[in-house]
């Protein structure tokens, strides 16, 4: 009986020490296998995974206030399935199954117009960061650093020229705009309404000894604007030295507004041209914001709050401070909370510096939803 009960013994551990290699050779073929995928995902993309996390939809598919990813840098996969793009500013969908992101691709007005039909129906892969929820499309959303295609890289300066070769057009999924009359269409006349407009100029060098050229505009018409400034600045020879071009939608009637141009050269002269057509896309949210402001040590701090009955999207105010006539200092800082709003009836409380003594300081804000 005893060695009846030995030999089942030895048989038992037979299987056990069978099963043990089974699951220590399957195991190892896994851990190769996620060493290789790993090994080749690094070769493929070696210095862009690092400092990337894997954007795994459940994880960003809610609004950055809720889940407090804001600003992560994440990569996702997919097929690029279209091209969008709403008052100049145009982006793309990727999908993997039922998941579908908002690729935020760049602004028209700042690259011209071009055509980005050269990703669609590709696979693709979007090194980025997380920028929050869109309301409008109910997708998370990503502000593209790179775009990887069917072998490419495509930085910013890439994906630009790639799309400069396909055409002057861009490409987009039609959009439903308001329907306006034809005594609408009469009542505005671009001519008219830029004549309107009251321009003052102001130039300053940061202690870095970068120049710039600002550019305030007072809306003086009856419309809400959707306006383009182009900058050419030249030498004491007349000699042009650069050309800038600035936009900015949701110019509300009754308002005020800055254009800021950074340059490469301090001008002798500078002339500019503007453009303008009504807004038709994004409502007007400046008149909804009051602000109170502090003086202190070399600064000023600013609490701006909603009083409208909707959010106010990408609140943005930039202070000119002065002495006597002269811009002696500039800040910019945006108003917003994680899901880049500043919500109705809520304050947001910034401190704009100037790094040389002021006398007095002007303030202006843009913003839309």
């Amino acid at each position: 009986m005893s060695i009846v009960i030995k030999d089942k013994l030895y048989s038992v551990l037979a299987v056990v020490s069978i099963i043990a290699i089974v699951a220590g050779i399957a195991w190892l073929i896994m851990e190769q296998d996620i060493s290789e995928s790993t090994n080749e995902e690094n070769r493929l993309f070696p210095d862009m995974v690092s400092g990337y996390e894997y954007g795994k939809y459940e994880k960003f598919n809610s609004p950055a206030s809720e889940n407090g990813l804001g600003d992560t840098k994440i990569y996702i996969y997919g097929e690029c399935t279209e091209i969008v793009s709403r008052q100049g500013s145009v982006a793309c969908f990727v999908e993997n199954g039922d998941e579908e992101w908002l690729v935020s691709l760049w602004n028209v007005d700042m690259v011209g117009e071009k055509d980005f039909s050269f990703l669609v129906h590709k696979e693709i892969y979007i090194f980025g960061m997380y920028t929050g929820y869109s309301n409008v499309v109910q997708k998370p959303a990503i502000q593209y650093d790179t775009i990887l295609c069917e072998g490419e890289t495509y930085s910013f300066d890439a994906l630009i020229n790639e799309a400069s070769k396909n055409s002057t057009q861009v490409l987009v999924k039609p959009t439903t705009e308001p329907i306006k009359t034809v005594e609408d269409k009469e009542n505005f006349n671009e001519e008219t309404v830029i004549s309107q407009l009251e321009v003052t100029p102001y130039q300053y060098t940061s202690s870095i000894k970068t120049p710039w050229v600002f550019l305030t505009v007072k809306n003086n018409t009856k419309f809400n604007l959707d306006i383009t400034i182009d900058l050419k600045t030249y030498d004491s020879d007349g000699n042009i030295i650069g050309a800038k071009s600035y936009s900015q939608e949701a110019f509300e009637n009754n308002t005020e507004t800055i254009f800021s141009f950074m340059l490469d050269e301090e001008p002798s002269s500078i002339e500019y041209e503007i453009s303008a057509k009504e807004e038709d896309w994004y409502e007007c949210v400046v008149a909804n914001l009051v602000y109170e402001s502090t003086s202190a040590k070399n600064k000023e701090i600013i609490s701006v709050t909603n009083n409208g009955d909707d959010a106010a999207e990408f609140v943005e105010c930039t202070v000119l401070f002065f002495n006597g006539e002269k811009v002696v200092g500039f800040d910019t800082r945006y108003f917003s909370d994680d899901d880049y709003e500043l919500k109705p009836g809520k304050t947001i409380t910034e401190e704009l510096t100037s790094y040389k003594a002021y006398d007095s300081y002007k303030i202006y804000f843009t913003g839309h939803r």
